[in-house]
């Protein structure tokens, strides 16, 4: 292995990947991004501090990128008199909304891999016991988990500052330590073993699966909706997954499968199931360790749902011991292009994603955009404790859907976990989801071969 100056390192074969996707399409906005909704009386001063503290304590942060030959490094970069950016829009008519606009904007902004920092922050004051904490990061620097990691963080530093005493220090993988357990699981028994499963796992006679939608002109880079559950659906979800022995991710992931066979009429397909990947020593360190991977999906509509989601359970449990290997190479072995939408919609269930006491009130992790999603991803965040409801996050690719699409989409999955919530061994072709004006849309619209769709009622 060749041995590189301190301060650089070799950019691991997920920071390729995202590397590659930039230099395609530089314009493109590959961030991810979250916010903290703080409900307390909070001391801006200390806030200010602890995201400062947060985000330089995370050496994966603080790095930029530049190709050599055939290889891409990280290069460790000072973050010199880097602070947070504070707005007040307390005073304003509508602050929330101001809040929002301001938020998107920044997640819209590109970086300058090569010679900017990769991430910003921002601290808004929406109204005396109201604040936000919004940070975007190129997504070559961090995933999902990361971006929870870092709040919690955030949560933690300030929380120690108005106590008067000292956080604790953390121990994060450096840039460089991470990069070598990516080159020793690439070069070792089992990524070979890896790559032998999916070469046998994947049938190209498989579909992905498309539904067509209207197009808004008026979207610039995504469109999504987001739609609340309450608290009692979720916890009738997690007894309705103990009853029939799979886990709440799993039955949710079985009724997000339901819900795009009833739309698309398409029985046998692939989605892109979003996997943590964290593993080992470098598991709790803010960084992009986060892959994606095909579960090919096979359903009929007699069978009953219980059926199908323990079927749906051992497929992604069968899949997710080979999840370290990166669905680039998965598309290449398989030829495939790499469009990232090979594999169908992207799957993505976070359960990390609940309030944690701050000050005198708590803080809930909120808007968490994954990134780059291709032509269509589900988002299901829930908190493992049951405490506060369940929210659905779908997001479209803006020359394929409209808001209406996106949100009928998002209300289907809901109808569906309703559905089979009431009546685990409900046959899935006869879940109730859609009212008349919706059916005759799916019909007309989503499906271009005009699958019947069962008499249904979407549930509210």
């Amino acid at each position: 292995m060749e041995t590189l100056e301190p301060g650089i390192s070799f950019a691991t074969a997920a920071q390729q990947e995202l590397w590659f996707a930039q230099q395609l399409n530089p314009a493109m906005s590959n961030n991810i991004s979250g916010y903290l909704d703080i409900a307390a009386d909070i001391q801006i001063d200390h806030l200010l501090d602890a995201v400062s503290q947060a985000f330089r304590e995370s050496p994966s942060l603080a790095v930029n990128f530049r190709p050599d030959g055939s290889s891409l490094l990280q290069l460790e970069r000072e973050l010199g008199d880097w602070q947070p950016t504070f707005r007040d829009l307390s005073g304003l008519a509508d602050p929330e909304a101001r809040a929002h606009e301001l938020m998107e904007s920044v997640l819209l902004e590109p970086f300058d891999l090569r010679r900017e920092a990769l991430f910003k922050a921002i601290v808004i004051r929406i109204s005396p016991r109201r604040v936000f904490v919004c940070a975007v990061f190129h997504h070559i620097v961090i995933d999902g988990a990361g971006v929870a990691i870092i709040a919690a963080r955030v949560v933690e530093i300030y929380n120690n500052r108005i106590e008067g005493s000292v956080p604790a220090a953390v121990a994060y993988a450096t840039p460089r330590d991470i990069a070598q357990v990516d080159r020793d699981y690439r070069e070792s028994d089992r990524f070979e073993g890896d790559k032998n499963f999916w070469s046998n796992y994947i049938d190209d006679s498989v579909e992905p699966i498309r539904i067509a939608g209207t197009p808004d002109a008026a979207q610039v880079f995504r469109v999504r909706t987001s739609l609340d559950t309450s608290v009692n659906l979720l916890v009738a979800i997690d007894d309705a997954a103990r009853s029939v022995g799979v886990s709440i991710s799993e039955f949710v992931a079985a009724s997000i499968d339901v819900a795009l066979y009833r739309i698309s009429g398409n029985g046998r397909f692939y989605t892109q199931l979003s996997v943590s990947n964290r593993l080992g020593r470098i598991k709790g360190t803010p960084s992009l360790l986060s892959n994606v991977v095909p579960v090919q999906v096979e359903v009929e509509g007699n069978t009953g749902f219980g059926e199908f989601a323990q079927s749906v359970s051992a497929e992604m449990s069968q899949v997710l011991r080979h999840r370290s290997y990166r669905i680039a190479d998965i598309r290449r072995d398989a030829r495939m292009t790499t469009d990232m939408d090979s594999f169908g919609p992207v799957v993505n269930i976070m359960p990390f994603c609940g309030s944690v006491p701050v000050g005198d009130g708590e803080a809930e992790l909120r808007g968490l955009s994954i990134g780059p999603t291709g032509e269509l991803s589900v988002t299901f965040n829930f908190d493992y404790s049951l405490n506060r409801g369940a929210q659905v996050q779908v997001d479209g690719d803006v020359s394929l859907f409209g808001p209406a699409d996106i949100e009928l989409l998002a209300r289907t999955i809901l109808a569906v976990l309703s559905g089979v919530v009431a009546d685990p061994g409900v046959r899935v072709g006869e879940v109730e989801i859609l009212d008349d004006r919706e059916r005759r849309r799916v019909l007309e619209v989503w499906n271009d071969t005009a699958v019947a769709v069962a008499e249904a009622t979407i549930v509210e």
